[in-house]
């Protein structure tokens, strides 16, 4: 497939439909907590990434142009409806709505106590004449996102609750600039994925409503907050700050909450006290993920080319997170003690977060190498390319136990078809694990010597398919897919077969009418438990830093050979030597260490 070229950073179109979806606009500065330079482009995304991998394809099977993507609600247009005090949505299907939000969202993240949630439907449905118009837009806002996450509403129901907290917006921004920040908030997760613009404004204008009242500065409560008050907007403050910063990278910008902000917050000592309640462990965890996230922007990405040492430095600071994790939240946990299902998919989509992040990083050095950069070169004269090839071996390893976490996902019937913290490290791992598993192809090797890499790529592209039946960002994710996956189906053997593409998934054709009359239908309960597939860990890399690389090289039909070496070009691949760590106890660390672990887990799962 192929489309009209268009330049990365120009408006673009999708590659699923037409249109046109302009760059986002840079935040305005807010003093104080945005880093200067928003505009800059920065080469994180993952259509950064697609661009780069499709580029070295052969000719033939290679796409004309990778571009971003949007979705229409043009389709649920009809059936919309706009809630008020005498035309509400029958109360099971917002009471189960708000049900799936404390079940997804908001064990992930802090958003508004449950029982605020709980006092909010409680006063529109029972006593609607002491109803709002900011409790309006704060309900069925929250609604939204529990939506989402409950594969059996139709769009025209998330749609209406969607349009009902936008059309309140304007009243809640009067009323209360944090009550505004929460809303914004569950705005932009609601459209986090596919209509990403959107999304980066929400985002935006959120940050600013906190920071006018000086959220960011202090522990400290303003007048007229009690100390806990602060503290829980402090909470939903960090979550902004999760998202802003997961939210740039897919989008190829900056953070716009300084990191050095963003740390100081997560060493505050009344975040720390979690106790056993996995719920507060998972939040503040994955805020401290955030913050990290945010530093590889800055420090990793920024520059124009890799720095190994900064890398090593980040790899470590990812590694003692993963260390410090407390005993319910690893991986172990799952299997050792008891765990309902709904905190068991949040768990796993918390380490699918970390390793993402390890993605993220490390692929840093995986595409000059892939693509002979010329800093290859650097790295070949300062004696640091077998440290860098070390770096790309890990950014396979870590798709692939991102591929057998979202197997396990999906295998035990906890994926949801609209969850974008799985949907993007399964597009993202698949990618990475299809390219190296064409280049394996393209150089001639047996099936049996990469067999594994194509069931792991498989578990990604089959829970992208199954999410596709519903999400148009998946979908879209499945034609960047398409020429790697083409490309195999040459192979002779099960290659072939396990990967040849299919026609994408297409959303079911339903009546908006007959969906708005069916609404009590969201009633039904997502259950069952599956069982995960079995891994094993790949073959330890030779350290010999004496062993000469080899002539090998890269080729393929109409594709250009590099002066520089690439990756694929040295074998065997060596193990790790951090040169010099600045975290913690000041000695080497293998900063693979973490996912030999994760390795074991999965084995033993199965």
């Amino acid at each position: 497939m192929s489309s009209s070229r268009t330049d990365s950073n120009s408006g673009s179109s999708c590659a699923c439909g037409s249109g046109t979806w302009p760059s986002p606009p840079p935040l305005q500065s807010r003093s104080g907590s945005v880093a200067v330079n928003l505009d800059v482009r920065i080469e994180s995304s993952e259509f950064s990434l697609s661009r780069s991998l499709n580029a070295l394809l052969p000719q033939d099977v290679k796409l004309e142009s990778i571009q971003d993507f949007r979705s229409s609600t043009e389709s649920a247009i009809s059936s919309i409806r706009i809630f008020a005090r005498d035309s509400l949505p029958p109360y099971p299907v917002t009471a189960k709505a708000i049900d799936k939000f404390y079940l997804s969202t908001g064990q992930l993240f802090h958003i508004l106590e449950e029982r605020e949630a709980r006092e909010l439907l409680r006063t529109v449905y029972t006593t609607p004449q002491e109803t709002t118009l900011p409790m309006f837009c704060e309900l069925f806002a929250t609604a939204a996102v529990g939506s989402q996450y409950d594969d059996l509403v139709p769009d025209a129901v998330k749609q209406s609750f969607l349009q009902t907290a936008r059309f309140y917006l304007d009243d809640c921004l009067e009323a209360d600039d944090f009550r505004a920040m929460r809303v914004l908030l569950l705005l932009a997760i609601f459209c986090v994925l596919d209509k990403r613009t959107a999304c980066w404004k929400y985002i935006g204008q959120g940050l600013q409503s906190a920071h006018s009242r000086g959220i960011h500065l202090s522990d400290e409560p303003i007048a007229g907050y009690s100390k806990e008050e602060w503290i829980g907007w402090r909470k939903t403050w960090r979550s902004l700050v999760f998202l802003d910063s997961w939210l740039a990278g897919t989008l190829g910008l900056l953070p716009s909450v300084d990191p050095m902000i963003a740390q100081n917050c997560i060493e505050e000592k009344d975040y720390q006290d979690t106790g056993d309640s996995i719920t507060s462990g998972l939040q503040l965890n994955l805020i401290k993920l955030g913050v990290l996230l945010g530093k590889i922007l800055y420090n990793v990405f920024r520059n124009s080319t890799a720095d190994l040492h900064v890398i090593s430095d980040h790899m470590i600071q990812l590694e003692h997170w993963h260390e410090k994790l407390p005993a319910p939240l690893q991986l172990q946990a799952l299997v050792s003690t008891e765990i309902e299902p709904t905190q068991k998919s949040m768990v796993y989509l918390m380490h699918c977060t970390y390793l993402t992040a390890i993605i993220l990083l490390t692929r840093r050095v995986m595409v000059p190498l892939v693509s002979g950069d010329g800093i290859i070169s650097d790295w070949l004269a300062a004696g640091q390319i077998k440290e860098a090839i070390a770096y790309a071996e890990v950014c396979v390893y870590a798709s692939k136990q991102v591929a057998k976490v979202v197997g396990l996902l999906h295998s035990e019937k906890l994926l949801v078809k609209k969850c974008w913290m799985a949907i993007y490290p399964a597009f993202n791992a698949g990618l990475i694990l299809l390219f190296h598993i064409s280049q394996q192809a393209l150089k001639g090797h047996h099936y049996d010597q990469f067999s594994e890499d194509v069931a792991d790529a498989q578990k990604c592209i089959s829970a992208l398919e199954y999410c596709a039946q519903d999400d148009e960002a998946s979908r879209c994710y499945l034609v960047i897919l398409r020429p790697f996956r083409e490309l195999l189906s040459r192979s002779p053997g099960e290659a072939r077969d396990m990967l040849q593409p299919t026609e994408s998934p297409q959303p079911q054709p339903t009546s908006p009418q007959s969906q708005w009359g069916s609404m009590y239908s969201v009633l039904a309960d997502i259950d069952g438990i599956g069982r995960g597939a079995t891994s094993s860990s790949p073959k330890s890399a030779d350290s010999d830093s004496t062993r000469a690389p080899s002539s090998k090289r890269v080729r393929c039909d109409n594709s250009p050979v590099h002066d520089n070496p690439r990756w694929t070009d040295f074998h065997p691949l060596p193990s790790i030597h951090v040169q010099q760590p600045s975290v913690g106890d000041g000695g080497g660390r293998n900063p693979a260490k973490g996912m030999e672990g994760l390795e074991a887990f999965l084995r033993r799962v199965s």
